[in-house]
């Protein structure tokens, strides 16, 4: 339940229905092995992550969850990062559009990632909306293993 959502809270699958009909797609990004985020002094490398991308209109935010190792950079790696800046810039300012195209390739490829449904998930679909083991696996299927999305599906 989401708190401070209409008294009673908002459960994560209202919060989904609700996010759909306002143009708002949220993907999990599946097996992040890791994350590094580099600042100009300080490197934070993020492991076990749980990658959400959430695509509201043609703006991408990109929500993260992990455990952080954070150490000190090296004056070489300083002077590189430093270096690399300038560059990076320039770089996206020449072409967005490839950035945009790396984006879309990552969705593409999301696309066909093939989940493995359990058969846990299915009962609990199956359970909590009253509908048969064969139609929780198909729905589930459809959403890619997203059990409140498939909780939702069947319940409209």
């Amino acid at each position: 339940m989401m708190p401070g959502m209409g008294g009673k809270g908002m459960s994560s699958g209202q919060m989904n229905k609700m996010m759909r009909r306002l143009g708002i797609q949220v993907k999990e990004i599946p097996d992040v092995q890791e994350l590094i985020v580099r600042t100009s002094t300080k490197q934070y490398t993020f492991r076990n992550v749980e990658l959400t991308v959430m695509d509201s209109g043609g703006s991408k935010n990109y929500t993260f969850t992990g455990a952080a190792t954070v150490r000190d950079l090296t004056a070489e790696e300083k002077s590189k990062v430093a270096a690399a800046a300038p560059a990076a810039e320039a770089e996206a300012e020449a072409a967005p559009e490839a950035v945009e195209e790396e984006s879309r390739s990552a969705e593409e490829m999301l696309a066909d990632v093939e989940v493995e449904i359990s058969d846990e998930d299915i009962a609990l679909v199956a359970s909590q909306t009253g509908k048969s083991p064969k139609e929780a696996k198909k729905v589930l299927e459809e959403t890619k293993g997203d059990i409140a999305e498939a909780i939702v599906r069947l319940t409209e």
